[in-house]
């Protein structure tokens, strides 16, 4: 008999420790995924940041990225309160896309990229029973305004001289004017456009004549047709030759049943002219109310009384064109804002920018960029 006690004494004793290891497990596998929970929660609020910062950089102030980074960070949750997002979290800087690096320190007017960083102490339950120190979880987030969007939607049926934003960006950054220079645009220059003053920025073109004469002018802008003649991303051609009334409608954002339409283009597409300067279809586009929601004098605002954004072809060069229609390849796709339309002289005045936008990346550098998470 004493020797079945001390068997049960021994059995007594392995439930004791085996439920002390279960108990252990528990501890680790419950805070183990409530550490995770918690970072899982942490980086979407940090994710959130970043791009929101970084969204900010395309936009003015430029300085407002900090705010907007901890309005958004702060608009999550981390078990049931809200994320804090101090100014010592948000970093700006550049993002090096071969390194695959972020380089801090960037002035407010060269930089591309935004940094988050949150730390925070993790939360145990069962496992403060054991006398276990919290562990810190910190993440990071690195939203990027720089690669280049290489087709994009909604586009206005304008054709402009690639060289007429080459210019602009060559005299900022100190550098001889070459008219024959189709370099696609670099990050450099993206970051030159954004740091220069809108009088920089600012171009006035007349609409073009395509019936009369052979060379193409690089002060005119031109009346082309939507959709593509030739699209380089599907390798396809378009035989419609659309004619003014559906150059009028495509200007208007409609196609012939007044629905909404959006055409898109990209680099290395083609694009055809409409014959003529097209001034009577271009009025109405602009005016009826169409580009413009409304004409002060020659002030074109939107619903909201600013300067529409346009988002526009740019072709490579100025070459013999011929009589009627000619061929239009496109360098880059780019956006300004839409400041003056002068009916009388059919002319625009426009103020090249740096826009968000949602087309793919690609080569052939736009000043349509895309905010995305690169690290």
């Amino acid at each position: 008999m004493p020797a079945l006690r001390n068997r049960r004494g021994v059995i007594a004793i392995f439930t004791v420790l085996l439920f002390l290891a279960m108990l252990t497990i528990i501890a680790v596998v419950v805070d183990f995924a409530r550490m995770q929970f918690m970072r899982n929660q942490m980086q979407t609020a940090a994710d959130a940041a970043a791009l929101a910062g970084a969204v900010q950089l395309l936009r003015t102030p430029r300085s407002a990225y900090v705010a907007q980074a901890e309005a958004f960070g702060g608009d999550n949750q981390l078990l049931n309160t809200s994320v804090v997002v101090s100014d010592s979290n948000v970093a700006l800087g550049n993002w090096d896309p071969i390194a695959r690096k972020f380089n801090g320190g960037a002035s407010i007017t060269t930089a591309d990229a935004v940094q988050v960083t949150l730390h925070h102490p993790s939360s145990f339950l069962m496992a403060n029973v054991l006398g276990w120190v919290p562990k810190q979880i910190a993440v990071r987030s690195v939203a990027w305004a720089g690669p280049s969007a290489s087709q994009s939607n909604c586009m206005k049926p304008w054709a402009l001289w690639f060289g007429l934003l080459r210019a602009k960006l060559d005299t900022a950054e100190g550098k001889a004017f070459d008219p024959s220079d189709t370099t696609s645009l670099t990050q450099e220059d993206l970051t030159t456009l954004q740091g220069m003053s809108a009088q920089a920025r600012t171009f006035t073109l007349f609409l073009g004549n395509t019936a009369n004469g052979n060379n193409l002018n690089p002060g005119n802008f031109y009346a082309v047709d939507l959709p593509a003649y030739y699209t380089a991303a599907t390798n396809t051609y378009n035989p419609q030759i659309p004619g003014a009334q559906q150059y009028q409608n495509t200007l208007q954002g409609v196609d012939s049943n007044g629905n909404p339409v959006c055409y898109q283009v990209g680099v290395g597409d083609t694009l055809a002219t409409e014959t003529g300067a097209m001034v009577g279809p271009t009025r109405q586009g602009v005016e009826s109310p169409g580009v413009c929601d409304q004409v002060v004098g020659t002030l074109c605002e939107d619903a909201n009384g600013n300067p529409p954004v346009i988002k526009s072809a740019f072709w490579t060069q100025a070459t013999n064109k011929g009589s009627g229609k000619f061929m239009a390849a496109i360098k880059t796709i780019g956006s300004f804002s839409l400041t003056n339309w002068d009916q009388k002289g059919a002319s625009i005045t426009g103020v090249f920018q740096v826009d968000q936008d949602e087309g793919p990346s690609g080569p052939g550098g736009s000043t349509l960029v895309k905010v995305v998470l690169v690290k």
